[in-house]
């Protein structure tokens, strides 16, 4: 049995914490300084931090906002999916994406983020993800106590 790669060709791993920040029915995206293109808010994890320690920390760089992990929406990585950093470097992301809400804080903009935008399931649909988190934006909107996919 033939299984494919694990890892992708010239790249290493990094890990990624990013978070599904819901306030009602609407979900919280944020668009890329780099590429235009819209995410959820999130970033790598730094030695020594879990995680949850991460996502909380990228939000609050990115938006400003204080926000509370509640759950586990999904763990994902794909080595058809790279990074490719302006300087060349490739990584595959091995991230968790979190359910969370605000704690306290307004919404707004950092030197990664040009927008921020709360968003119906509809409004997203329409909006041009980054490939990583394509598969996690519909599966943000799904309830609380939905299962933690695996991607």
């Amino acid at each position: 049995m033939e299984l494919g790669p694990r890892i992708a060709r010239g790249a290493t791993l990094k890990l990624g914490a990013i978070a599904a920040v819901r306030r009602d029915n609407l979900l919280l995206l944020t668009r890329r300084e780099d590429n235009g293109l819209w995410c959820l808010p999130g970033g790598g994890v730094d030695a020594g931090e879990s995680w949850a320690e991460a996502a909380v920390r990228e939000v609050r760089e990115e938006t400003g906002l204080d926000i509370e992990v509640t759950s586990v929406l999904g763990v994902y990585t794909n080595p058809g999916q790279v990074v490719v950093y302006a300087d060349g470097r490739r990584r595959q992301i091995f991230g968790v994406c979190f359910r969370a809400q605000v704690r306290d804080g307004t919404a707004g903009l950092s030197d990664e983020v040009t927008e921020v935008r709360w968003v119906t399931k509809d409004e997203a649909a329409g909006l041009p993800i980054v490939p990583l988190h394509r598969d996690l934006v519909p599966q943000a909107f799904e309830a609380p106590d939905a299962p933690t996919t695996f991607v």
